[in-house]
């Protein structure tokens, strides 16, 4: 496939906008305009290339919208690319999710980044498909997609061997006296590193699903330390 088609798919794919509002460069101060004029060019010389330029457009995506703010960004976006929200939205999530992978020598689908930087997507699935691709193999949507069902499958599958404990005890109050409880528990307890480890293999809504499993099977003070550090691992994502 050349250049000029790979664009022409990037313009199918992505333009969903219908206004015709046209973005004004006069309204932005000089450093502004500068800013945003140099990225417009990158990012429309970037369509016409490889993986590691959707992570390069989607970081430089997020700076325009920083400099422009929400309201202009659209008008900005539909302008120069005919491009929706959501479609830039999708190389911003790119460029979250694997901002620090260099896939310049990578041979990674465009389609399988998106499918792997879904939030719904586990990141032991986003590492196997990176070290297979740094190991030569080339990673289609298909793969990609066998990749991140295989790991869902492994994260239906952990059996969670704990002894209930306080099984009534359903519900946890996250308030400062909690908190203050997590901190005084022995931080050496088999069983909560254990779980842990395997907490730290789920995205959000994964671990939203064995919720319900886990508030029923725990004792109340090692499911509390659970949440906090769950939480505390979801901001820092």
């Amino acid at each position: 496939m050349n250049s000029y088609q790979r664009r022409n798919n990037f313009s199918e794919e992505l333009s969903t906008a219908t206004e015709s509002t046209e973005f004004s460069y006069g309204i932005l101060n000089l450093a502004t305009r500068k800013v945003v004029q140099q990225h417009t060019i990158e990012i429309k010389g970037l369509l016409r290339r490889t993986a590691q330029d959707i992570v390069d457009i989607g970081g430089k995506l997020s700076e325009v919208k920083q400099e422009l703010g929400h309201g202009q960004f659209l008008v900005w976006l539909r302008t120069e690319f005919d491009w929706s929200e959501s479609a830039a939205r999708k190389f911003m999530q790119v460029h979250r999710k694997f901002k620090t992978v260099n896939f310049t020598h990578l041979n990674i689908a465009t389609s399988a980044m998106y499918l792997l930087a879904a939030n719904c997507t586990s990141q032991a699935a986003r590492n196997e498909a990176v070290q297979r691709a740094e190991a030569g193999e080339v990673i289609t949507r298909a793969l990609a997609k066998e990749i991140v069902l295989h790991h869902e499958q492994s994260i239906n599958n952990l059996t969670l061997d704990i002894e209930a404990e306080n099984s009534s005890t359903s519900r946890v109050n996250l308030n400062q006296e909690s908190v203050g409880e997590i901190a005084a528990l022995p931080s050496d307890d088999h069983r909560y590193q254990e779980l842990s480890a395997q907490l730290n293999l789920l995205n959000e809504s994964q671990i939203a699903a064995l919720w319900a499993a886990l508030s029923k099977r725990l004792s109340l003070n090692l499911l509390k330390r659970l949440v906090i550090e769950t939480q505390q691992k979801l901001l820092e994502q």
